[in-house]
């Protein structure tokens, strides 16, 4: 399950990338939720940065914790 929301995350962190902005402003030109974007522009464009990280960093963590590949503590080697 832990994989399913780290890719989840992770998809909401491409869909909340800054550098989207734009494209999210042409697709929502003539629009109500587009009007209020544009008029926001720099607090949307922070909100929206908040968003990526914190989604990325969740993401990543989840896709991590949900391979079960943990290193295990290594034992010293013997010299001979």
């Amino acid at each position: 399950m832990d994989r399913l929301k780290g890719a989840g995350m992770l998809g909401l962190a491409a869909v909340a990338c800054p550098c989207h902005l734009p494209i999210l402003l042409a697709l929502l030109g003539g629009t109500t939720i587009g009007a209020v974007l544009m008029a926001n522009v720099l607090p949307v464009f922070v909100l929206l940065g908040v968003v990526f990280v914190g989604a990325l960093a969740l993401g990543l963590r989840g896709l991590e914790s949900g391979s079960g590949r943990a290193c295990a503590p290594q034992e010293p080697r013997r010299s001979r």
